[in-house]
């Protein structure tokens, strides 16, 4: 997905995002305090400074924890070609927000799943050798 397509994935998933996280107990602060980083991380997204969109997602999301964050830390994490970090932040978002997500939001990052999971390698233990020697 390119760069604006996110951008305007992440407005949305923003725009209902901490009425969830003033129902979760943040404090007013909190709220201000990490929409604050979220819009300067939209900033830095929009000019394709996504390290820095990546620090200040990553901030709103210490400051007041909302999984719709995970989202828009694994969309900007995915522009880094982080792939292990954007699966890993898909699959925390599906799994902490499931029953809030819709079927069809499910589906889409299931299949942006399936492509990072042909991206990123695992690594499994060579058998025993001392089994073989047997």
């Amino acid at each position: 997905m390119k760069a604006s397509g996110c951008l305007v994935a992440l407005c949305l998933l923003w725009s209902s995002s901490f009425a969830l996280a003033q129902a979760g107990g943040a404090s007013d602060e909190a709220r201000a305090t990490a929409s604050a980083h979220f819009r300067r991380g939209v900033e830095l997204f929009q000019e394709e400074a996504f390290r820095a969109a990546l620090a200040e997602f990553q901030r709103a999301y210490d400051v007041a924890p909302d999984f719709r964050l995970l989202y828009n830390i694994g969309q900007t994490k995915l522009e880094l070609h982080d792939y292990l970090g954007a699966a890993q932040s898909y699959e925390r978002y599906l799994s902490t927000g499931y029953l809030d997500i819709s079927p069809e939001r499910r589906a889409e990052v299931e299949e942006a799943l399936t492509a990072l999971r042909e991206r990123v390698a695992s690594v499994s233990s060579p058998p025993s050798t001392r089994a073989r020697s047997r």
